[in-house]
């Protein structure tokens, strides 16, 4: 058994810098298999490898089910529901808008949304019109819940911290404290929070935003208009679980009444806020 009472590691996944930390015996054997977690996650849902659940989906013809991943599956459907819940406002289906602004390689543009997609009991999914998705909205932090379950179950470990780029769940007896990044100034803290067993994530535009018909924009697209918002402020979330975390700050970036944060018991602290460019 491993002497060390405490172990990090960051490594490049997910399109970030994921970083683990892990207290008690056996904590670097337990990292590495949260890594394994998340790497996992990767495999399944980016967008860019051709051998993805998504990819595979994308390319499955209209009306055709396609059988998922039971994970794939289980954020397909909370993606589902904050569609709903938001109005559309969320949508992962606006794929065709970020590639046609530079955000994702060329895609086919559709005018399906996640209307037009639809989930079965048997795990299987299909869409009845032309669309493509994207689950950068939500994969990551569901890859931060699934790494945390396992840290949680593995034996000895007392506590842990998972962050994979600003999405970051923790659990344990003590709180972590966690700054938040001045919108204006990312160098500067805004808040620092004292996170115990829940997830917190922020949609900004200061490290991901490019120049668009004179406006600095970012990946944040709205689901219904499919326009981008401007890169001025941040979001930030703090929620039971990261994909929960993460989804909502785009919810509450692009618009949706903040009364959604009560459904799924969580709350927003909003820098500047965003808007349509």
């Amino acid at each position: 058994m491993s002497p060390c009472v405490e172990h990090r590691r960051a490594r490049p996944l997910l399109g970030t810098f994921v970083e683990i930390n892990a207290r008690g015996t056996c904590a670097e054997e337990a990292v590495e298999a949260a890594f394994a977690e998340i790497e996992k996650v990767h495999r399944l849902m980016s967008f860019h490898d051709p051998a993805s659940d998504v990819s595979h989906f994308n390319a499955t013809p209209v009306g055709k089910k396609i059988r998922l991943h039971p994970w794939t599956h289980r954020v397909l459907r909370l993606a589902a529901q904050l569609s709903e819940d938001s109005g559309g406002v969320f949508d992962i289906t606006v794929a065709p808008a970020l590639a046609a602004l530079g955000f994702l390689p060329p895609t086919p543009r559709h005018s399906g949304s996640w209307r037009d997609l639809h989930l079965h009991s048997d795990g299987t999914g299909m869409k009845t019109q032309p669309l493509t998705i994207d689950l950068g909205g939500i994969a990551k932090g569901f890859a931060v819940d699934v790494a945390v379950r396992k840290l949680m179950r593995f034996p000895g470990i007392a506590a842990g911290l998972v962050n994979a780029g600003g999405d970051l769940r923790a659990f344990g007896n003590e709180p972590w404290p966690v700054a938040i990044r001045h919108a204006s100034d990312p160098g500067q803290r805004a808040a620092i929070i004292q996170l115990q067993n829940a997830a917190v994530a922020t949609s900004a535009g200061y490290y991901r935003s490019r120049q668009h018909d004179g406006t600095r924009i970012t990946a944040l697209i709205h689901g219904i208009s499919r326009q981008p918002l401007s890169a001025d402020g941040s979001v930030s979330v703090i929620a039971p679980t990261a994909a929960v975390a993460d989804a909502l700050t785009k919810v509450i970036a692009l618009g949706a009444s903040p009364r959604i944060l009560r459904k799924y018991r969580a709350q927003s602290y909003v820098q500047n806020r965003l808007a349509v460019a």
